[in-house]
């Protein structure tokens, strides 16, 4: 870890100061001098330190762990604020990072000359002054452009995901007028069979996953070598499961095992007409439907490599 060096600013001393604010006779000129007293920044030993009781926000899953790989590379920078008595006011993040990494001792700023109910209130405000500001696009932009350029591999530990990284660089679309379609009109413009044809030979094809005559429309000259398919939750109901406010699928959900082990089994009988050997097809399923798509696998001519369990971070709870 990092040990921080506090060094005075060069200014006026506070009394100075306050003897400047007290000539104006103006009691809240007073109060802004004591308010700004100096700070001092002291090492205390981690096990004097306890968190709050009432935490006021509630830490997503897995803020530590990244908290943690981030100290252990460019080391801790700020104190936290804590109470005379070890209270943490700010920062319980930082010291459960250090405690997951085994720090002794960690940097504070002890909070003095205010009441409880005071320390109550600066705790509530530091935390909800973090929601009163957003990005700058072209300053991120420039920033995170100037990181890749210099170190690129420090640029996954910005905070930012790689998928957020593209969407902040990633230039705007020119959008021709002719080709945007009114929301508002109710005649459809895709129909069954459809197949939109983009730059570098892509294509997104209208039809349906259970009919290998819906593959034949792509008119691939090879075998395909990788699919990605987020197929659908078989059994369980989309409204009151997955979305509150989405409507049911057209089909694919609400089935019985019986239903979902076919459903499946059809549209992995009809896609394997086109791949190549050796293919590697990766499956999106909730835990509902993985037993009947397991079971269909088995049942096809598709070998089982590996299962992988996605943490979603509880956004449905």
């Amino acid at each position: 870890m990092q040990r921080i060096i506090v060094r005075s600013r060069p200014s006026e001393p506070m009394s100075s100061i306050g003897e400047k604010l007290s000539s104006t006779n103006s009691l809240g000129d007073v109060a802004l001098a004591a308010a700004f007293q100096k700070l001092e920044i002291v090492y205390k030993d981690i096990s004097a330190i306890k968190p709050s009781p009432r935490r006021v926000r509630r830490a997503k899953k897995g803020p530590v762990e990244i908290v943690a790989s981030r100290l252990r590379r460019f080391g801790l920078w700020y104190p936290i604020l804590v109470t005379k008595d070890g209270e943490i006011v700010d920062g319980h993040v930082i010291y459960e990072a250090c405690r997951a990494l085994g720090v002794a001792e960690i940097p504070v700023i002890i909070v003095t000359g205010l009441t409880n109910g005071e320390v109550r209130v600066l705790r509530v405000w530091i935390n909800k002054s973090h929601e009163g500001s957003t990005w700058d696009p072209d300053a991120i932009k420039a920033e995170l452009e100037a990181i890749l350029a210099a170190i690129p591999d420090l640029a996954a530990l910005t905070g930012f995901s790689g998928p957020e990284i593209d969407a902040i660089l990633r230039k705007p679309l020119l959008i021709d007028s002719a080709e945007v379609v009114d929301p508002r009109t109710d005649k459809p413009i895709t129909q069954l069979g459809d197949a939109w044809l983009f730059a570098r030979e892509h294509k997104i094809l209208c039809g349906n996953a259970r009919d290998a005559a819906s593959y034949a429309g792509l008119r691939l000259v090879n075998g395909v070598r990788m699919v990605l398919s987020d197929v659908p939750y078989g059994i369980i109901k989309i409204h009151g499961h997955v979305s509150r406010s989405h409507g049911e699928f057209v089909e694919g959900s609400g089935l019985t095992y019986d239903q979902a082990l076919a459903f499946f089994g059809e549209f992995l009988a009809a896609m394997s007409s086109i791949l190549a050997d050796g293919a590697i097809v990766d499956l999106f399923i909730d835990a509902h439907g993985m037993r009947p798509l397991l079971n269909a696998l088995q049942e096809s001519r598709y070998d089982l490599k590996t299962l992988c369990v996605w943490d979603a971070g509880g956004r449905h709870g």
